[in-house]
């Protein structure tokens, strides 16, 4: 069964306790370090197609997770919107796809397991008065989140977006070859 206890500590408003409970998360799409290593591929130029290939692949994935299952639970039925998703639908989309779903939060809070140290950095300067310096430390911050961020979906990019899309294509094309065989007949 899908555990949801961080999401209840984020509904109910105890978002410290949800923020450990996500660190603790393994991070699939990150192999226990956030530096870059020799053997990692270099990140994607993030140009709008893997924005959109993911989503693309959320639109789908959520739509998939909102029709399936719908009629085994005790939701009550509601028409599809493409607009709109259930709880329910979300909890089947965070199930089937943890990993997808542990890096759109990790693209979200690129720096969970940073910001303590980067905030009492920043309020014992602020205190010492070293306002340039403060500066200095919100653009490090900024330049590590954006790098984080644009690996992340790089990753995410590679291990599943990029393989959902081939899959579909070739669905297509064994579904165009299909329809062309049988107009042949």
């Amino acid at each position: 069964m899908f555990q949801t206890s961080w999401l209840h500590s984020i509904l109910h408003d105890d978002v410290p306790a949800a923020a450990a409970q996500v660190r603790t998360c393994a991070d699939p799409l990150n192999e226990g370090t956030d530096n870059s290593s020799a053997s990692e591929p270099a990140p994607l130029t993030i140009n709008g197609t893997e924005l959109k290939a993911l989503a693309d692949f959320l639109c789908a994935a959520f739509h998939q997770a909102q029709t399936a299952g719908a009629h085994m639970s005790m939701e009550t039925p509601a028409p599809v919107s493409n607009t709109a998703i259930s709880f329910c639908g979300f909890e089947r989309f965070a199930h089937r796809w943890p990993g997808v779903f542990v890096g759109l939060l990790h693209l979200l809070f690129p720096l969970v397991g940073r910001a303590q140290s980067f905030m009492l950095e920043e309020m014992e300067l602020t205190a010492k008065h070293v306002l340039h310096r403060t500066e200095e430390l919100r653009s490090q911050v900024h330049v590590q989140a954006q790098d984080l961020q644009r690996r992340r979906i790089s990753r995410l990019y590679t291990r599943y977006l990029h393989p959902w899309q081939e899959m579909r294509r070739r669905r297509m094309s064994s579904a165009c070859n299909t329809s062309a065989a049988a107009s042949a007949t």
